[in-house]
């Protein structure tokens, strides 16, 4: 059941966010002709979890349906922006922020290549035109495991049943800083 109240196109990509829970639906764009593919990725965060490596269990989580959230769309920038720990230049920002827990979960839509930096572990990563990244602001979260790590839950498919192929994380994942491509 997914209703879009924002719409994003860039050379590659046309993608929908949805108007009640976190979530987009990602449609591929031929660069040359402009065609749109028939077939998307959906992609829902389904929950954010705690969880206890040394004794192997969930000591907390939220789910992300169970929250109604405050959503704010703001259009791409050329001037170089932080935002979400994360340094980058010329993106679409769609911030859902939770009224329950305050938890914002921010996705990004960059208009163009570039290297992006996150702030937290240095780290940089280049991602393409048209590329969905997200990342979370998580203020006063009561960590309970030593690590103070969270795992994001999140179910992505194609709207077309059986249809992806693959799903992978990219050579430059890390512990703190994950991405993957799927294919269909």
């Amino acid at each position: 059941d997914f209703e879009s109240i924002y719409k994003v196109e860039t050379n590659s990509s046309v993608i929908f966010f949805d108007a009640v829970t976190p979530g987009v639906i990602h449609h591929g764009r031929n660069p040359e002709t402009g065609e749109v593919s028939e077939n998307a990725f959906r992609t829902y965060i389904v929950e954010l979890q705690e969880f206890d490596p040394e004794h192997g269990e969930i000591v907390q989580h939220i789910f992300a349906n169970e929250s109604a959230y405050n959503i704010d769309f703001n259009l791409p920038s050329l001037t170089p922006s932080i935002e979400s720990s994360l340094a980058f230049v010329n993106a679409y920002r769609m911030v859902y922020t939770s009224t329950l827990s305050g938890i914002s979960i921010v996705f990004f839509v960059f208009e163009e290549d570039q290297i992006i930096t996150d702030l937290i572990t240095n780290k940089t990563t280049f991602v393409e035109e048209g590329t969905v990244k997200f990342s979370l602001s998580i203020p006063l979260w009561p960590f309970l495991n030593e690590r103070n790590e969270l795992q994001i839950v999140a179910n992505i498919s194609t709207i077309i049943p059986n249809e992806m192929t693959e799903c992978n994380f990219t050579p430059d994942s890390t512990a703190e800083f994950s991405s993957f491509q799927c294919k269909s």
